[in-house]
């Protein structure tokens, strides 16, 4: 069972969401299904490791696999940038 801190935009405890896929990160896993339609839980599971992706790109219709996003992969895009 998902928590309802990990759906809602509006709790300030929600979780970041990032897409391993594109490298997009967004405030909540409601904001995820907005941009392609994901089911909600399903990016959650996926973020705790117990699904391996959780729907499709909308253009691409690649699997996406989720991740709770800790700011690590930021630090990552800065160094990449600077090379």
């Amino acid at each position: 069972r998902v928590a309802q801190s990990q759906l809602s935009g509006n709790n300030s405890v929600a979780r970041k969401v990032m897409c391993i896929n594109t490298g997009q990160v967004f405030p909540t896993a409601r904001d995820a299904n907005k941009w392609c339609g994901v089911n909600v839980t399903s990016v959650c599971l996926c973020c705790q490791g117990k699904q391996k992706w959780a729907g499709k790109h909308p253009e691409t219709k690649e699997k996406l696999v989720w991740k709770f996003y800790k700011g690590e992969y930021n630090n990552e895009q800065k160094k990449k940038e600077k090379e």
